[in-house]
């Protein structure tokens, strides 16, 4: 995969040297968040997302990192990460073995394939520290809305992404590379609830326009701060309905 997305990019000129004429710091983090290209890849790898049934609807605890984050492992990776530590505040000495999150509810899962531009001069390396969702979604005449955000902290790092320049990180769940290892969680999605036939019945109503924003900041080779990082992506998620069987779990069911 990461190939074929290297050869889209390269064919759509992605890594062409560009010439700033922006004068300020607002303007080039324009330029460079325009340029900056993100794929939503959707566990397990289909073409959209995936609502889950059967682990549904109950508070667990799930994998966000294949490995703890290893700061040993990319720091050499990463030019300027001096200047990195210092912005984010990242404790060189921590080690930490938080690979899992809390989800309960509806959830999905996620990760991104980030593909960063190569700049004539600077050389930004790009940091996302927050994801925004909101969405509405509808079932019948019932209006649903959902709200979620994933902040820098988010297992067990001060950031969610790092890309340098003229480089992409492509979503690898099992790798043991922290960069591109990472799976994003959003759980609590608004479902209905129904008692059909003294059968438990939860419907997930279709959400077709999940605006998801990305934001953070660029940082040059030399320390200088650029901002912000703005990109926005849309998702949607097809209408689910799931029954209640003896032992507790839920499973999916066609609609009648």
């Amino acid at each position: 995969m990461l190939k074929l997305f290297l050869g889209i990019l390269l064919a759509s000129g992605f890594f062409g040297v560009t010439a700033y004429s922006a004068e300020n710091s607002a303007e080039i983090g324009e330029i460079l968040s325009k340029n900056t290209k993100i794929i939503m890849n959707y566990y397990p790898f289909k073409g959209e997302p995936s609502l889950f049934g059967e682990s549904m609807f109950s508070e667990q605890q799930v994998k966000c990192r294949e490995v703890a984050f290893d700061i040993n492992l990319i720091k050499e990776q990463i030019p300027g990460w001096r200047n990195l530590v210092d912005l984010t505040g990242f404790n060189e000495d921590m080690t930490t073995e938080s690979v899992f999150t809390p989800v309960s509810g509806a959830w999905m899962q996620f990760g991104l394939t980030v593909g960063n531009t190569l700049a004539k001069e600077g050389n930004y390396t790009l940091v996302i520290d927050r994801l925004n969702v909101i969405a509405q979604g509808k079932h019948e005449e019932k209006v649903f809305n959902y709200s979620k955000t994933l902040s820098a902290g988010y297992c067990g790092a001060p950031f969610l992404y790092i890309v340098t320049a003229g480089n992409v990180v492509e979503y690898q769940p099992f790798s043991e590379n922290s960069l591109e290892n990472l799976t994003l969680y959003l759980d609590n999605i608004p479902v209905e609830e129904k008692v059909e036939k003294n059968q438990s019945v939860k419907i997930m109503p279709a959400y077709s326009k999940m605006e998801v924003t990305f934001m953070g900041w660029f940082v040059s080779e030399d320390g200088t701060k650029v901002e912000p990082f703005l990109k926005k992506k849309y998702i949607s998620t097809r209408g689910s309905r799931f029954v209640q069987q003896p032992d507790s779990s839920w499973v999916r069911v066609p609609s009648p």
